[in-house]
């Protein structure tokens, strides 16, 4: 059969199911901010003679105010951009580029079926640009992408996966043509990275369809696009792309706590960045390092002391991450920032995640009728997309009522208060045999993670088997997640017969909380270890 048949073929097939649904949740919702700072790869240089391909004031503007959601002022500057520079393709651009981010941040409906409306003058336009240039497909390869990103977020599945094909060719062909041009390389890493987390069970799409890429090749090559970039100073703007992108897949594909904080603070420290007073993309892409990284005082403090504007849309996620950062202290004001969340009319991700953690702090508060009411309401909020939300709609289906104690203790961790942590849970050992078989294998696990954190590996690794034979069965995701990170514990200890073990093992286990998150990076530590003995 023809390559261009076969293609077509799995496209037929993929319509019908929920495989292009699967590839694509891969990394959910963090993929937002991931594609914004995506797009500004096109953003302020000085890049070619062609008009077609110039960046004047106001589109050099408009970019600047978007990347801050002053979306209104940036429609403004790309107006009169197009008033004066009719034959530009640049400012049709950014008009996309702008509503690509306000639609992911709003995740309104109707002005998603209102845009789409505008996608076929838009593309057309971009079509009738100078093929000679490295800007043709560059720029036709991110609107694809942009709009693929775009449908699925609006769960356009099939849509989407033809989208991200364009792109992918556009973006391929380009650097092929091109091998020296520096945006390309930064552009392939990041797909790169994305093709080289596609879990095993698809791998016949991506072999049939031609991707080719893994994690660590994405990685290198975002590296080099950085470090080219910060050489020259006309490269500003990939750049700042590029340090969010490696900021983004250092915590989401687990290339480890230590890269991520010390690739931070080294590229604060050569710019000479505070944490304070930063923009809205870094301020999430900085306070996530730290929440990665178990400084939760410093999220708070970077959080609440970015940059904001009379005439921004509110970041509307960073409201959320404030709440959780609040919520790691223990502290009431959490409920705060969970309500402003849950105020924004048109988002529904982490709305049941908000509810959830709302009614959390009042179970804490020992008001046990507010948690009633609280996770009912769950149940008819929001939607299931994301792991956040999957779990706390199966935990109002269930009636599960965690266990106060064990609660405290995970929050406390996740903010990176271990002695805390482990005095709360080491106090209250002798109550540990009247527990439920899930709460002795939560405790357990969270047991073995603090020691994890701690570096008493000995300890870590004896809680962590604990929990895995207590609760290998079970569908929580305890014992899949201390698999995982016994995985990587062994892993580092170049013990990679053990490490294979133990990421086989956590993905062949039947749980359902966080599962696309937990089987991906199990999945990620597979590919980096298989050649290894």
């Amino acid at each position: 059969m023809h390559l261009l048949n076969i293609r077509r073929c799995i496209f037929l097939i993929v319509a019908d199911n929920s495989i292009i649904k699967d590839l694509f949740m891969i990394r959910h919702y963090s993929l937002f901010l991931l594609i914004i700072i995506f797009s500004i790869i096109l953003s302020i240089s000085k890049i070619s003679a062609q008009n077609q391909y110039f960046f004047d004031i106001y589109t050099t503007r408009a970019l600047e105010l978007a990347s801050e959601f002053r979306f209104e002022k940036a429609r403004e500057q790309v107006n009169i951009s197009k008033s004066l520079n009719s034959k530009a393709n640049i400012p049709i651009w950014v008009e996309n580029y702008i509503d690509f981010i306000y639609l992911l941040n709003s995740e309104d409906d109707k002005q998603y079926q209102n845009l789409k409306n505008s996608k076929k003058i838009r593309l057309k336009w971009l079509e009738s640009g100078d093929q000679n240039s490295p800007y043709y497909r560059y720029c036709l390869g991110h609107f694809h992408f942009q709009w693929a990103i775009i449908h699925l977020k609006f769960k356009d599945y099939y849509t989407a996966f033809k989208e991200a094909n364009t792109a992918y060719r556009l973006l391929e062909k380009n650097y092929r043509l091109y091998p020296q041009f520096p945006p390309s390389l930064s552009a392939l890493g990041v797909l790169h990275v994305f093709v080289g987390s596609v879990p095993d069970q698809y791998n016949w799409i991506k072999n049939l369809l031609g991707y080719k890429g893994t994690v660590e090749q994405g990685l290198s090559e975002l590296e080099t696009a950085l470090e080219e970039s910060m050489q020259n100073n006309d490269l500003f703007w990939l750049e700042k792309e590029t340090v969010f992108y490696l900021s983004f897949i250092y915590i989401n594909l687990d290339k480890g706590k230590e890269k991520s904080l010390s690739f931070r603070n080294k590229y604060l420290s050569q710019k000479d960045i505070e944490l304070e007073k930063l923009d809205p993309i870094q301020a999430f892409a900085f306070s996530k390092v730290s929440l990665f990284t178990g400084r939760n005082d410093e999220v708070i403090r970077i959080l609440r002391s970015r940059k904001f504007y009379p005439d921004q849309t509110e970041f509307t996620f960073l409201d959320y991450l404030l709440a959780n950062a609040y919520q790691n202290k223990l502290s009431d004001s959490c409920l705060i920032y969970y309500d402003k969340y849950l105020s924004y009319p048109t988002v529904k991700n982490f709305k049941k995640s908000s509810l959830q953690r709302k009614a959390w702090q009042y179970l804490i508060k020992e008001d046990r009728e507010e948690y009633y009411l609280l996770m009912k309401q769950v149940l008819k909020t929001g939607q299931e997309e994301v792991d956040a939300d999957k779990q706390a709609h199966f935990a109002a289906t269930k009636g599960i009522i965690p266990n106060v104690l064990l609660l405290k203790s995970r929050l406390l961790f996740d903010g990176g208060y271990y002695n805390q942590a482990l005095n709360l849970l080491l106090e209250n050992k002798d109550k540990l045999n009247t527990l439920p078989i899930i709460e002795q294998t939560e405790y357990h696990y969270r047991l073995g993670r603090i020691y994890d954190e701690t570096h008493n590996l000995v300890m870590a690794k004896l809680e962590y088997h604990k929990a895995i034979e207590l609760g290998k069965a079970l569908p929580q995701y305890y014992a899949a997640n201390a698999s995982l990170m016994m995985a990587m514990i062994y892993e580092k200890q170049h013990q990679y017969p053990l490490a294979r073990h133990h990421y086989k093992m956590c993905m062949d286990m039947p749980f359902e909380e966080y599962r696309n998150s937990i089987t991906q990076k199990a999945k990620i530590g597979m590919e980096r270890t298989k050649k290894m003995k």
